[in-house]
């Protein structure tokens, strides 16, 4: 018999769940009904597929969304996940007083 050209997958998925099997929880964002069933659309300060990483792990969320990164860890960026030197200073790595290197 003939087979489909293209891959058969499920779409508009129920509030909240994502994936080609519509199995997939999106958990802190919304998923847009139709062909991108398998996106989840995070809400401000969540990451990860399912949305489920408040600031990538690296920091808190305020009850705005707004990520306060862990800066003696050396997270930065709007989800804390952007690696970078510890500090103790916003902004400057090493606290202004020495050099940052990656290996």
């Amino acid at each position: 018999g003939q087979y489909p050209v293209t891959p058969v997958r499920c779409v508009n998925c129920s509030a909240g769940w994502m994936g080609v099997d519509c199995n997939s929880p999106c958990i802190n964002g919304t998923v847009i009904p139709g062909v991108s069933s398998d996106v989840c659309n995070c809400s401000r300060g969540y990451a990860g597929a399912a949305c489920d990483s408040p600031c990538s792990g690296h920091g808190t969320r305020d009850a705005q969304g707004v990520c306060h990164c862990d800066m003696l860890l050396g997270f930065q960026g709007e989800l804390c996940d952007i690696p970078g030197c510890p500090t103790a200073v916003a902004g400057l790595d090493c606290s202004g007083h020495g050099a940052c290197i990656s290996e």
